[in-house]
Order: C-alpha cells, then structure tokens, then sequence
C-alpha cells in the first residue's frame, strides 16, 4: 500500500508516469472483474482500458491508498456496463492493438476457453463469478476476495469453495495459464499510459517495465544445479550397489507394505500433502419465492414448493419461503395435492427471484368460480370444442397477448369453467372455431356467487381484410397493427401488435370480436394513422388506410361510438377575419384529414346529422388547435353518447313560451365543447337523453314568434335566453326547471 500511496503522489505531483504502478499492480484484478462481468475476452480488454483511463481522470477522489483496489473494481464494474449498454456492431469488435507485440488471440480465447468456463458457471451470480476469477487469475484469496468486493471474508470463502467444487479442475489450469500474458498486458499498459500520459511516458514505461520480459537470468544456475543433482544420482546407485545387504534367499518373506483400509489414509490433493476434507456448506438460509396465475399473477395459495428434500406451502398471497437450505442455487417444482405440476424453476438464496408463473387447471382450486354455457348466437346449439381466454378490467379491445393465451376446453353440452382468486373487474373472452371471439366483463365482488351461470352466445366469424399507403400515396410495409388503446399488462409481456403488413401494404386479422374496432397504424418512418372499422358477422370488411400527411390536420370523426362523416366543416384563424368552409378528406373509416391549412392556432366548427330517432336537430363540436407544418395537428371529434340524460320545464313569464329552443352544451376540456341543439316549440318542456358523464351548460332560447329550425341561428340574437350549469356524477337523470 505504500508504493501504491507513493505513485499517487507523484502522479499529483505532476509526474504521470508513475501511473505505470498502478496500472502494473492491479491490471489483474480489473481484468479478473471485468471478465466475470462481461462474459467476453474482447469486451474486458475494452473495460479494462476504460477503467485505468477513468481512474487517472479521477484518481484526485482517492484520499487513502486503501481503497484503491475496491474502487477500481467499482469503476471496472461500471465500465462494462456502460460498453454492453450500448450494444452495437462494434462492441464485440477488439481495440486497435499494436502489432508489434506479442498479443493473445482473444477470438480464440474466447470460443476455445472463456464460453466453455462460463457454461459451467452459468448458475453462478455475479459476485461467485468474480470471486472465482481473482483466485484463479490473480491468485487472490478469501481475504483478498473480500477486500476488493466489499462483502464478508466468511461469505467469500463459502462462494469460492462452492465455484471451486463445481468447475473441473483442467479448465481452471487451461484458463489461467491461457490468459495469463493477457491480463500482464505490456501492450494494454504502453496504451493507457499513451492515452492518459502522452507519447513520452508511454515509451518510458515501456522501457522500465518488466511485463513481457523473459527471465533468462536464472537460467545458468539452474544448469549448474541439475548438473550437480546429475552427479549426486550416479554416486547414490553406486554406493546402493556396494552397501545395501544381499536380496532374501527364494521362498524367504519379507514385510510388504500395508495395504487396503487399514493403511489407507485420506486422500491427497494433486500437488501437495494437505489432506483434502470435504466442505461442509452452511444450511441456514432461506429460499424465498411467489407462486402466480400465468393470467394475472395473481398469488395461488395451498401449493406445495420443493426443493429437494425441503418443501413449503404457499401462503394466500403465493408467497413460500423455505427453510434450511444452503446459499446459492437451487432447482425446485411445484406439486397440488400430492400431484406434481410444474417443476425446473431455479431460485437463488441471495437474489429476488421473479415470480414462477403457473397455468391454472382442474388440479388447482381458486377461490372464486365462473360457469358458462357456450352456444351458437343463431341456432342456439351448444358448442362442444371452444376456446377461453381472460384478462383483468374491461379494455378497449381484445389485446394481442390474449390472443395468444387462448386455452381449449370441451364439453358436450358446452358448458364453460374458469377461475379467479382475487377480487377485481374481468373481462373472458370465449371463441371457436368459425365463430368470432365474444367478450364478457364483470366484476367480482364479496357477493359473488359460484353457482351463476353465464351465456357465451357465439357469432361467426369476421375478417378485417386492410391495405395501408403511406403519407405519398404508396403502399407501406412493416406498418404495426395494433389496438388503438393498449394495457400495461400487453406492454409488460411484450405483445403489443396484432400482426405487421406485407410487402404489399396488406393486412388480415381473424376472430376480433364483432362490432366496433379501434386500430392504431404505426410506422417508423411514414409516421401513425387510425382506423374505426366496423365488422359484421360473417362477413369481411375491406378497409384501405392512408397515413397523414405532415402539416395536415386529422383525427377521428366518430358519431355514437361509430365511424360517420362531417355534415359542414368551418375552420378559422385569428390571421383572417372570418372562417371559410372545407371539404375534409376520409382516408380510413372513421378518420380524417384536412390539407393545406396556414400555421398558427385555428378553431375548428363542425356539425354532424342527426341519426334517426335522435332528440335534437343540430349537434355543433367547437375544438381549438395548433397547426405545426413539421407533424400531424391531431383533433379528435367525438360525439359522444351515454346513459345520463336531463329533462325540465320552461317557461315564459308563467306561461309556455310561443317558440322555444334547449342549447346543451358538454364541457371536453379546455378548448373544446360540444353543443345539442334542441327544437321545443311551446310544448313548454324538453328531455335529452344519451349524454356522456361529465359537466355542462343547458341554456334555453325563447321568443313569443314562431321560429323554425332553419331561421333559428339568424333569430337567436333577438332571442332571451336563460343558461344553468350541470353535472353528471351518480344520478343517471337531472331535473332543470328554466323560467324567465
């Protein structure tokens, strides 16, 4: 340590070259460490030429020698980290070298000697890796181990006997020998000293070093030794033939050396007279772990965990931990009710294991039951063969890791059983074959009752046959089909599309459910479109998409919860006075887009027609925007429906009024509000149902002419008006009396 302390005075003392120490003492151990670490020869040259270089930027953080080692092992760990982070072509591509030195072939080190050792320590973790490597590399023991890991002398003793017991011996000696030019690397040295020194260290600790030297000094003595040991041997036979007394005459025994059990000692290690005892592990840790539902993850209690002779049950969260095992590795199953039903899941005493997902079958009991009967919708015949599948909440749409997780069930009078553990909102989802997916949501509550019966009542099946172009008018491959609303239970398994397009810009997905479905396009480089299709049974709705364009405005024009168009479409901007009517383009159902409009904020005014049965007569969306030429201004039109709905009296100095109009008005955020226009007359009363939760405005318009609905945006300036705020929060209807 002092020499150590030395070098780092001098290098602050303005003399880089002392460096070379450091880098000559401890380019072992970082070499060790960032092998364990990385897996690979090429990318622990890297590291270990990175972490000498950070060390030398930051070596004025080292107030005592001490902690030298640790921390460039800290340093080397992080190092690796950063070069495997960012994966590329170039990461398993060696350095620059100088050719003139005699350098190790790490490509050859690497398939011939490293990817075998890591084989055998592949149920290693990381630090029983390194702890390894530093003793056979660098020779390092326990103690040492420890200091330049910062754990427990004890713990990396018991680390290093169990790596030791359990990777042959030859690999070992082949390793070490194989790298040991490598991690003494005169050339690596010469580099870093290049890069953090300059020119003139760098040929000054090449000149200086002794790595790389061949030690040929010793070589004539070790000549005059074996000639005398020569001498010495020939002197010995002659003086055995003259002295030692004659052999025994034939037939006369002589003491033979003991033989079998009672002679035989313990065994010796190869290479020394220590007797080899067996290690003796400590059996004092637990094995922790957390059975789930494969669906949900939901924890599944009763199960029981083995791991050898050692077993647990799991407790009504899944959780198990059992006890009496020895540190490290071990494999365990699973069993119910004395029948084995999944087993080779590893865990690890000293890690937080992930939770072993299980399939939920017969075999296992769930604390709440679901039954169905499965029929076709037309016939009312039971289906016998079907398919369920179930997820938590109630999304948009079937995501796509459902659609994977689909498990058959049969029986004769189609009859359907699944199960759940907790409480929550569900949604199962059932098909079969010909028939499109049909889903159910409920919620399962303390009242839950096992003995309900579901019907499953079955549509055929429809298709979604698409074409996508992109924003020049072209068809698009790779283009993502994907729900337009996913859930994080999609994103965390990983399955976020249904299926890409092909070559030719196609798309086809089978068994959605039928109705209405929202489809998100998505492509790296033409940018996102939307679609709102709408399937039937039986039948294939042909779609094509365009992706919009930049600078354009687009969105969704949706009426009721499906795809419509636009009655009139008024766009103006604070730059002109005025606004100007424009013809939108549809290039998906239910989308559309608007081009060649001027940047800046503009306020969009758009109406729909009202659909048969539909209590008002005019329905106006005022929305404000930001057109940016650089990316699609996205504004979105939904005339929303719901189960709310308001009724009221007017009245008019006491008596119904000659003419009268009802304006509602819904609040969509800041800059955007939705207006129902309703046409009274003197019935002296008005009800609007079908509205969305939420608040809002009603104002009435009265007049004691007769104005039709035609006149009624020229008149309703003459008009008196009566306005009162309402909320939907529980109560489905609201009562709003208005009186002037």
């Amino acid at each position: 340590m002092k020499k150590d302390q030395a070098a780092v005075k001098q290098v602050f003392k303005g003399r880089p070259d002392a460096f070379r120490h450091i880098i000559e003492k401890y380019q072992p151990v970082v070499c060790a460490v960032a092998l364990a670490q990385s897996g690979h020869a090429v990318v622990a040259d890297k590291a270990v030429v990175a972490t000498f270089k950070a060390a030398f930027e930051r070596l004025q953080s080292i107030t005592d020698a001490k902690r030298l080692p640790h921390w460039l092992c800290a340093l080397a760990h992080k190092e690796v980290e950063i070069l495997t982070g960012n994966r590329g072509p170039d990461l398993l591509k060696p350095r620059d070298r100088d050719p003139s030195a005699k350098l190790a072939d790490l490509v050859w080190l690497q398939n011939e000697l490293v990817e075998p050792l890591f084989e055998e320590m592949g149920p290693f973790s990381l630090q029983e890796r390194k702890g390894l490597l530093l003793n056979v590399l660098c020779g390092a023991d326990a103690g040492e181990i420890a200091a330049y890991l910062k754990i427990e002398t004890r713990e990396a003793q018991e680390d290093l006997a169990r790596t030791r017991e359990n990777v042959e011996k030859k690999l070992l000696k082949e390793i070490a020998g194989a790298l040991a030019p490598e991690i003494n690397s005169k050339e690596r040295m010469v580099h870093v000293m290049r890069e953090v020194a300059g020119e003139k260290a760098a040929l000054k600790a090449a000149r200086e070093t002794r790595l790389g030297r061949q030690r040929h000094a010793l070589l004539p003595a070790l000549l005059v030794l074996a000639a005398a040991a020569a001498a010495v041997a020939i002197g010995g036979h002659f003086a055995y033939r003259v002295f030692l007394p004659n052999p025994p005459a034939p037939g006369v025994r002589t003491a033979q050396p003991a033989t079998g059990d009672t002679a035989a000692g313990p065994p010796v290690l190869e290479g020394s007279g220590v007797p080899e005892t067996p290690v003796v592990l400590p059996t004092n840790y637990v094995l922790r772990g957390r059975v789930g539902d494969s669906r949900f993850g939901d924890g599944i209690p009763g199960l029981v965990v083995s791991a050898g002779e050692l077993r647990a049950e799991t407790d009504p969260y899944g959780a198990f931990e059992i006890q009496g095992v020895t540190r490290g590795e071990h494999q365990v199953s699973i069993a119910c009710g004395g029948a084995e039903i999944s087993t080779g899941h590893r865990l690890h005493t000293e890690r937080r294991n992930p939770r072993i997902d299980i399939q939920v079958d017969d075999r296992i009991s769930l604390r709440f039951k679901l039954n169905g009967r499965v029929t076709d919708a037309n016939t009312g015949q039971a289906i016998r063969d079907f398919e369920v599948a179930a997820c938590k909440g109630a999304p948009q749409m079937l995501q796509p890791y459902p659609i994977r997780e689909f498990r058959g069930q049969s029986h004769p009078e189609g009859l359907l059983r699944e199960q759940f553990q907790t409480l929550g909102e569900y949604t199962v989802y059932v098909r079969a074959t010909g028939y499109a997916a049909l889903p159910l949501t409920f919620s399962i509550t303390e009242s839950w009752d096992d003995n309900s019966l579901f019907e499953f009542r079955l549509f055929r099946a429809a298709t979604i046959s698409g074409k996508v172009y992109g924003p020049n008018e072209l068809t698009v491959s790779g283009v993502m089909v994907m729900p337009r609303q996913g859930t994080p239970e999609g994103t965390g398994k990983g399955v976020i599309e249904y299926m890409r397009t092909d070559t030719r810009g196609e798309f086809n997905l089978h068994g959605l459910p039928i109705g209405v479905n929202w489809l998100l396009l998505d492509h790296r480089t033409h940018g996102t479109g939307r679609a709102v299709v709408v399937t039937e049974p039986g039948k294939v709705a042909e779609v094509k998409i365009q992706l919009p364009r930049k600078g354009s405005l687009a969105g969704d024009i949706v009426v009721a919860g499906r795809p419509a168009k636009f009655a009139d479409f008024r766009v103006s901007n604070p730059s002109v006075p005025g606004s100007r009517t424009v013809e939108p383009l549809y290039n998906a159902p239910g989308q559309y887009e608007v081009l060649r409009l001027p940047p800046g904020e503009v306020t969009v005014v758009a109406r729909v027609a009202p659909e048969p049965g539909a209590p008002w007569f005019d329905r106006v969306f005022e929305q404000k925007g930001v057109i940016d030429q650089g990316r699609v201004c996205w504004m979105d039109f939904y005339y929303a429906q719901g189960p709310f709905s308001l009724a009221g009296s007017v009245s008019r100095r006491g008596a119904a009024p000659r003419s009268a109009f009802v304006e509602v008005a819904l609040f969509r955020g800041e800059n955007a509000v939705d207006r129902l226009l309703l046409d009274i007359g003197s019935s002296g009363s008005y009800q609007c149902g079908g509205l969305p939760s939420g608040k809002g405005e009603v104002t009435v318009y009265t007049t004691d002419k007769a104005v039709s609905k035609q006149d009624f945006a020229a008149a309703k300036g003459g008009m008196e008006r009566f306005s009162k705020p309402f909320e939907f929060v529980d109560a489905r209807q609201i009562q709003l009396d208005l009186a002037f």
